[in-house]
């Protein structure tokens, strides 16, 4: 069955017999020479507009819609549309605003979101192939939806950073007084060990000047004996002089 989205009458096109165009009476085909041509000027496009032929006298900046006279202070009107921004002339933003009809009705906007094929439709569509189909929503309603959630996995999301900065902040502020307590450490007992090193260098300098010293004595004290010993030999050499100046020729033959 296929349903008319304008007078929602019902038409069982299995039925033997049965066209497709009968049940379709209501909209504009698509290869109709009803449909407007952009050189014959511009006309309503609201899908409940009769024929689509009333001249446009103001546009939807939002749907990028013209809007008849009538129509356009219904758009202002209506609950999915009251929001939107309606402009007295029709021409106006009219190259400037992306399409946002459906490509394949373009006659008509895409205000329906199917939930099951995930794609944005228009009232014709939903009649054709999506009526049948779950979680067919309203196109501003799917779209705060979707919002909502967004915002919430982003909330989230932020949260989750916000907890793991913290946590990186607080691991990163441990690790820098880690190293700077370990860095007094090694320092300290660098110092320490210099310390040490410098000791134990004053020691041993200590000792070999000592033993520098001791060999020193020892030398001097050998030298001194050595000296006496040759004061001895040089006293005994002049008293062996002496006698031999004063003994006789006969004591000295003798």
């Amino acid at each position: 069955t296929v349903t008319c989205f304008k007078c929602l009458t019902v038409a069982a096109t299995g039925t033997p017999g049965a066209r497709l165009e009968d049940c379709l009476v209501n909209w504009p085909a698509e290869d109709s020479n009803d449909e407007p041509e952009a050189s014959a000027g511009l006309v309503c496009q609201d899908p409940d507009c009769e024929d689509f032929s009333e001249p446009a006298a103001s546009r939807c900046v939002d749907c990028a819609l013209c809007l008849c006279d009538a129509h356009g202070k219904i758009h202002t009107r209506k609950r999915s549309t009251r929001g939107h921004t309606v402009v007295s002339s029709p021409e106006q933003h009219s190259g400037a605003i992306p399409s946002r009809n459906c490509p394949l009705h373009p006659h008509l906007p895409l205000n329906k979101y199917c939930g099951q094929c995930k794609m944005v439709v228009c009232d014709r569509c939903v009649a054709l192939s999506h009526g049948d189909h779950s979680n067919l929503k309203d196109i501003q309603t799917a779209g705060d939806e979707k919002r909502s959630d967004l915002q919430s996995q982003l909330h989230e999301c932020g949260e989750t950073w916000s907890e793991t900065i913290r946590e990186a902040k607080e691991t990163l502020s441990t690790s820098t007084a880690e190293i700077n307590e370990s860095t007094e450490e090694l320092s300290a007992q660098i110092s320490a060990d210099i310390e040490e090193h410098i000791k134990n260098v004053r020691k041993r300098e200590k000792e070999l000047l000592d033993e520098l010293d001791q060999v020193r004595w020892t030398k001097l004290k050998e030298l001194e004996k050595q000296s006496q010993l040759l004061e001895e030999k040089a006293y005994r050499a002049e008293c062996c002089h002496f006698l031999v100046s004063k003994l006789g020729n006969s004591d000295l033959l003798s």
